[in-house]
């Protein structure tokens, strides 16, 4: 793997939970956010998207990715437009690691010819063996038959600095 392209990769791999937590922050409706303490030792936090800072911050996400996978994000987000965003974060009281967290979306997609495509998304995550890692082996060939991906780090900090001011 080339230098350039490692160093994108651990520029990412770097930011830490309090950065994380910073940038998803400035996606929320302040007055949104509740916390609630649960019986098996968790807390679980909710809020709502700012569904308006998601659309216009969409375009700088795309000025992250180069090449075809950012030209990819910027025609999507013409014609994406997010109507409402729901979290859910589950935290572990003692240790503070995350457990779980959950997200829906609702988005309209609009075409230039055709219907209007309306669209509910919904991820959930689980996260456990915190701090536990299992050996990574990478065969040999994809190692010789890698590809070069280019991450402009440097327009991603740009936005979160934004974001963040």
């Amino acid at each position: 793997m080339p230098d350039e392209t490692l160093q994108s990769m651990n520029s990412l791999q770097n930011y830490q939970d309090e950065q994380q937590l910073t940038i998803f922050l400035d996606y929320l409706v302040e007055s949104s956010l509740s916390m609630e303490e649960n019986d098996d030792g968790t807390i679980t936090i909710t809020a709502i998207g700012d569904t308006e800072t998601v659309n216009e911050q969409g375009e700088q996400i795309s000025d992250v990715l180069q090449g075809g996978f950012g030209l990819m994000m910027d025609d999507l987000q013409s014609l994406l437009t997010i109507q409402s965003l729901n979290y859910e974060l589950t935290i572990d009281r003692e240790s503070k690691y995350l457990e779980s967290f959950s997200t829906s979306i609702e988005l309209f997609i609009s075409p230039e010819q055709g219907a209007q495509i309306h669209a509910n998304q919904q991820l959930d995550l689980t996260y456990d063996r915190h701090n536990e890692i299992d050996p990574i082996t990478i065969p040999d060939f994809v190692k010789e038959e890698a590809e070069p991906v280019q991450i402009d780090t440097e327009a991603f900090q740009n936005m979160q600095q934004e974001g963040t001011e």
